[in-house]
């Protein structure tokens, strides 16, 4: 690019789509600090590391008045035998065993593949340590939330910080009686359709995926071709599903 731009969009986030790594968005300041403890609570039980993020300079130099889990708290939540596993598992020399050795394709195929099972009803887990901290802390957001007309006809899918944006404007036109809607996304990886499609009004007709991120070259960008493939692997073939970017830098 010609210069460097720090505002915090989602180019960097992206890039680490391939890793394996769950994802996992957060639109505010509130809502960072309670997807960052269910990411630690998550990722301790199911071995699988989370990148949860938020937009930069926009959630994390934010000014706003929020209620402090306090450490006590965080702490009831927290499985210890979990934590013990997890610390065994380091290298260490007392106990000395090897990791990381070379493999032919062969192997490597099978072991890649074997790693799916990781992946399996991970929403299930955050949905349930979701719960127990909505019980000590009164805040619930939904993996895919939905703002809106119950039989909107057009909706915007967004994820982060413009997903507030996009609701405050949606509650206006609602008011004013537009049929809109908007579908904030927060768990992008693993990708849940079912959830997703749960979220969205089945009377949508239209949908504008908006990315904060661009990839030269590319058929759309990475929400947009999730959603796409969703709707097209679902047979949802009467929406018409159109992409934008917003928010570059």
């Amino acid at each position: 690019t010609q210069s460097l731009c720090i505002f915090g969009d989602h180019s960097d986030v992206m890039a680490c789509r391939t890793t394996g790594w769950v994802m996992l968005a957060s639109e505010s300041v509130e809502m960072a600090q309670c997807h960052a403890l269910i990411s630690h609570l998550v990722s301790m039980e199911r071995r699988v590391p989370v990148q949860h993020f938020f937009d930069g300079f926009r959630t994390s130099h934010e000014v706003n008045k929020v209620k402090l889990l306090d450490y006590e708290t965080m702490r009831s939540f927290i499985n210890w035998d979990a934590v013990k596993a997890h610390h065994d598992s380091a290298l260490n020399p007392r106990h000395p065993h090897m990791q990381g050795q070379s493999q032919g394709p062969d192997i490597f195929f099978q072991c890649v593949e074997a790693g799916n099972s990781a992946y399996e009803g991970l929403a299930d887990a955050f949905e349930e340590k979701a719960r127990l901290v909505a019980e000590k802390t009164g805040h619930s957001f939904a993996l895919y939330g939905y703002d809106g007309h119950p039989e909107a006809t057009r909706v915007i899918v967004v994820m982060g910080s413009g997903a507030i944006t996009c609701s405050e404007t949606v509650t206006h036109l609602v008011q004013n009686g537009e049929k809109v809607g908007v579908l904030k996304v927060r768990l992008f990886r693993p990708w849940d359709h079912r959830r997703f499609l749960a979220a969205l009004p089945e009377t949508a007709t239209r949908l504008c995926v908006l990315d904060r991120t661009k990839e030269p070259g590319s058929q759309g960008e990475p929400l947009l071709m999730e959603v796409a493939t969703t709707l097209h692997l679902m047979a949802r073939h009467g929406v018409i599903c159109v992409g934008g970017r917003y928010g570059l830098g």
